[in-house]
């Protein structure tokens, strides 16, 4: 057992390591291995700054874990990925002024249906349909990204996804066979 002293009475105190367990907003969490002082002559117990830290970082990390809700720097690679302002993604979800800067930097929780919304914006990304799913957002896409985009859908809508398109033809095929040639690498020629 590591020794130390009180803070508030200057005696000696013991750094204890131990689970402890939280209760976050309805969420219980389990945090292994926390170091606690405990004063012997006072009875004080508390957290040393960087324990209180890790407390802090923990708890954030097992809260969404257990509730399935993005991460901070997921939420802002979606939104950097879409070239959206802090500004301009707190319009499109209707929230108070820092609510965006607080998701990103861990501050605050999203709700379960702002978490299903980002997904679905980070899928249309990812599929090409930001357009077509999410016109309001797409119009405040820069204009540098949307050329990207539009090659990305154009190939999309000409070669298909290439998963189905594969199950389409009989296994053992070459790849070439199984697509339009022809189309795919007009597609690719506008791109280079």
């Amino acid at each position: 057992m590591v020794s130390t002293t009180c803070i508030l009475c200057g005696a000696d105190a013991n750094v204890i390591v131990s689970d402890e367990i939280a209760q976050v907003k309805g969420t219980e969490v389990v945090l292994r291995d926390i170091e606690t002082i405990k004063c012997s002559a006072c009875g004080e117990e508390y957290h040393l700054p960087e324990a209180a830290q890790h407390i802090d970082d923990e708890l954030n990390l097992r809260v969404r874990e257990a509730r399935g809700l993005l991460f901070p720097e997921e939420i802002k690679h979606i939104r950097e990925a879409g070239g959206w302002t802090q500004k301009q993604f707190r319009n499109h979800f209707n929230v108070g002024e820092k609510t965006v800067s607080r998701w990103e930097n861990g501050a605050v929780f999203h709700s379960k249906e702002t978490d299903r919304h980002l997904r679905q914006i980070r899928n249309a990304l990812d599929t090409g349909k930001l357009q077509k799913e999410f016109p309001d957002l797409y119009a405040m896409v820069p204009e540098d990204k949307k050329d990207t985009w539009n090659l990305f859908t154009l190939s999309v809508d000409l070669i298909g996804d290439p998963i189905k398109v594969n199950e389409d033809y009989p296994p053992g095929l070459p790849i070439d066979s199984q697509i339009d040639k022809h189309a795919f690498e007009s597609t690719f020629a506008l791109a280079a």
